[in-house]
């Protein structure tokens, strides 16, 4: 057996034949004849015993016994691959005296091990142990493991802030990232997912609803493409605040009270009549809004029977001034008694007045002038009547996306004899009240874009504009639907070297998915397209440390929508 290169130029020279003798006798030891542990020594102050301690995957830590003699002592251990024998390595210990212990690093994983400590001194080989591969084995690499202490921090009515910390093992390659994902609990619609970089353990999700339960996990990833994803947490965020600027007024009490009050008649004439109410008591100066119905009571009828004859309504919502209100009653008859209510217009009910009579003045056309009725000039002609501010105009939607809405609306035609204040935007999910939202605009802004919105779902919007006299005007709401949009990433829950299993979030309507997956390198000749039912699906047969590509996409009602397709997974199977 010759002498290793890593001992040439080190070991005396007249030791060389013995450390060759040696080498092989331990090499026969070694290799053929497979004894759990193997001692012996040259002399009793030599090393005689050799004992292993703690194994990883890429290393072995051994121990001896510490010689009893002087400096100049060297020691050196021989690492035999168990498998392949004929792969050898010498290493010298940075020692003259020798440590007792010394880890032996570089290894692979799941291989077996032959070790000799070999200890020279000026004289030749002075001991000599070893432990055979039926002790020494490297355990496998510890797969990657989900981030620890995924928790939550700080909670607001649209905020979240979440903090966790890396993997306890990161299989054997160095973690790249991780993706967080987010989204109402018991809904898969609206999932969300942001990626972050592997220095980064804390994030704060924005743009959430108000007192709901939201779900949370975050996956990690490594160089090697393998993913791990933590246990969700469930978070409720914040209620929002009680203000009356920020949600309409719904804590009305029933029908009975919360009714427009003093309903009265301000001015009137031959054609017209102009009513003033005050605002239910409790309500805010800007809701509710209100509308006035008033119909022609006919002689000797009943002044409640809501309805009569000519019966007509009018929506009003200007304030004038602060704490009041007030509508005209424009091309009426004159001489008549109308009956008149005035509706404080809830999110979920109409609350009515008591009804008031109110008497036009008698039309002058009809009046022979050897009567007494006054002069006509006594009568305030009709058109001192300002034309009421009204409505903003041409309320449309833009750009719509999965959650967002761009909408643009006209000024009124009328500024109410006041020049333009403001506008506010009201939105909310149709057919509900508990999420309803306002955002004001100055008098020159024609358009605005809602953000934060739910995918796939139907808003109601309408625009309320006001002038510098108090007045305000509603426009007819319009209801626009956010797009469903496409499929986010589907992730990784399993993977080995031949399958791999992902599963994605349910699409909006979908009945089915197309599944298609191929290999990164070879797309045309792989290419796979699955019908699959559920949300999950494992391809298998797979090649071992082989990268491939996944895709989902939904079938709607029968049809393969290429449109909301996926994004891309990349995976490497296992080696």
């Amino acid at each position: 057996m010759g002498i290793p290169n890593g001992l040439k130029g080190i070991v005396p020279v007249g030791a060389f034949l013995l450390l060759a003798a040696l080498l092989a006798v331990a090499a026969v030891a070694l290799f053929v004849v497979f004894e759990p542990t193997v001692t012996s020594a040259q002399s009793d102050a030599g090393v005689r015993t050799l004992r292993a301690g703690t194994i990883t995957d890429k290393s072995i830590t051994i121990a001896w016994n510490t010689p009893k003699r002087q400096p100049s002592v060297a020691f050196y251990i021989l690492i035999v691959d168990g498998r392949d024998t004929s792969s050898r390595e010498v290493r010298k210990l940075d020692a003259t005296v020798g440590p007792s212990e010394f880890t032996v690093t570089g290894l692979k994983s799941q291989s077996r091990y032959n070790l000799l400590l070999l200890e020279i001194d000026g004289a030749g080989l002075a001991g000599y142990a070893d432990i055979d591969a039926t002790t020494l084995v490297t355990p496998p690499v510890s797969p990657l493991t989900a981030p620890s202490k995924l928790q939550a921090g700080t909670v607001t009515a649209n905020s979240i802030s979440v903090a966790w910390g890396p993997p306890s093992s990161n299989g054997g390659s160095p973690v790249s990232g991780y993706r967080l994902r987010y989204g109402i609990k018991g809904s898969s619609s609206d999932f969300q997912t942001i990626d972050y970089a592997a220095d980064v353990g804390s994030a704060t999700l924005t743009g959430l609803k108000a007192n709901t339960l939201y779900e949370i996990n975050i996956g990690a990833s490594n160089r090697a493409g393998h993913r791990a994803v933590s246990e969700a947490i469930a978070v409720r965020t914040a209620q929002l605040p009680q203000t009356p600027t920020a949600t309409p007024i719904s804590t009305a009490t029933p029908t009975g009270t919360g009714a427009p009050l003093q309903v009265r008649r301000e001015q009137y004439g031959a054609g017209y009549m102009i009513v003033r109410w005050d605002i239910p008591s409790g309500a805010s100066p800007y809701w509710p809004m209100y509308h006035l119905d008033y119909w022609v009571v006919p002689k000797g009828s009943d002044p409640d029977a809501v309805g009569g004859t000519d019966f007509k309504g009018n929506n009003y919502s200007g304030l004038y001034p602060p704490g009041s209100y007030r509508g005209t009653m424009k091309r009426i008859k004159g001489g008549t008694t109308y009956a008149v209510r005035v509706g404080a217009v809830y999110w979920d009910r109409v609350v009515y007045s008591d009804v008031v009579l109110m008497q036009t003045s008698p039309a002058t056309t009809a009046t022979p002038a050897t009567t007494a009725t006054p002069a006509p000039t006594a009568t305030p002609a009709p058109t001192a009547t300002p034309r009421p501010l009204t409505a903003p105009s041409k309320l449309q939607a833009g750009t719509v996306t999965t959650n967002s809405i761009s909408v643009a609306w006209g000024a009124p035609t009328s500024n109410g004899g006041s020049p333009v204040s403001g506008y506010r935007l009201h939105y909310v999910v149709k057919g509900s009240s508990d999420d309803a939202q306002t955002i004001d605009y100055a008098a020159d802004v024609g358009s605005a874009t809602l953000t934060g919105l739910k995918p796939n779902t139907l808003y109601e919007i309408n625009i309320v504009v006001s002038n510098q006299a108090g007045h305000r005007a509603v426009s007819k709401a319009i209801a626009v639907r956010t797009d469903a949009g496409r499929m986010g990433r589907p992730e990784v829950v399993n993977w080995s070297d031949s399958s791999i299993t992902i599963r994605w979030s349910a699409a909006p309507g979908a009945e089915g998915y197309e599944v298609r997956w191929w290999e990164s390198e070879n797309k045309a000749g792989s290419k796979r397209v699955i019908s699959v039912a559920g949300n999950s699906y494992t391809a298998s047969g797979l090649k071992s440390g082989t990268s491939y590509v996944f895709r989902t996409v939904p079938v709607v009602a029968g049809e393969v929508k290429n449109n909301r397709i996926s994004r891309l997974l990349r995976v490497k199977t296992q080696r």
